[in-house]
C-alpha cells in the first residue's frame, strides 16, 4: 500500500459510497463534499471550493482545502486531511480533483469510476449538505429526462458515472 496507507474495511454498495464520501472544508466552513476515486484523489464540484474574493461580491477557487470522512470509524477524533486542488485542462465544467498526497492515513476503499457512453436515466448521489448541522449526510435521486440524456451522449469522456 505504501507509506502509511492501510485500507479500512471492505464495504459494498451504498455503504461503500458513504464511507468514501468526504466533507470538504474551506477554512472552518463546510462547503460541500467529494468522493474518493483512487488511493489519493477525490472528485468534487468546483463550486464547493469557492472562497470570498478581495472585492465585494467576488469569489475565487481555493487551492487548498481540508476534508474529513465522517462515516469512517473514529471520525471526529482524527484531524482533517489537507487536500490540494489539481489543475485541470477541462474548462467550463463544475468539477475539481483534490489530491491528498502520498502520506494520507488509512482511507476507505475508493468508489470506482469510469467514463460513460451515455447518462443513466436515474442517478443516486450521497453528500453532506452545507445546511446540515450534524454531518450525517443524505441520499438524493435524480432522474434525467430522455431528451436531455440523448443530447449529452456526445459528451464522451466528460460524463462520469459512479459504480460500486
Amino acid at each position: 500500500m505504501g507509506r502509511g496507507r492501510e485500507r479500512v474495511g471492505r464495504l459494498t454498495g451504498r455503504e461503500a459510497v458513504v464511507a468514501a464520501t468526504a466533507a470538504v472544508y474551506v477554512g472552518e466552513r463546510r462547503t460541500g463534499c467529494a468522493v474518493l476515486v483512487d488511493r489519493r484523489h477525490l472528485v468534487t464540484a468546483e463550486h464547493a471550493l469557492c472562497v470570498p474574493g478581495e472585492a465585494p461580491g467576488t469569489y475565487r477557487i481555493a487551492d487548498t482545502v481540508e476534508v474529513d470522512f465522517p462515516a469512517r470509524p473514529g471520525a471526529g477524533n482524527d484531524p482533517r486531511l489537507r487536500a490540494t486542488r489539481l489543475p485541470l485542462t477541462v474548462q467550463g465544467r463544475d468539477v475539481a480533483v483534490l489530491d491528498l498526497g502520498e502520506d494520507a492515513p488509512a482511507l476507505p476503499e475508493p468508489v470506482p469510476m469510469w467514463p460513460a457512453q451515455r447518462l443513466p436515466q436515474t442517478v443516486d448521489v450521497f453528500g453532506y449538505p452545507r445546511d446540515e448541522s450534524a454531518t450525517r449526510g443524505v441520499w438524493r435521486t435524480f432522474t434525467f429526462p430522455r431528451k436531455w440524456q440523448a443530447s449529452h451522449q456526445r459528451c464522451r469522456g466528460s460524463t462520469w458515472e459512479v459504480r460500486s
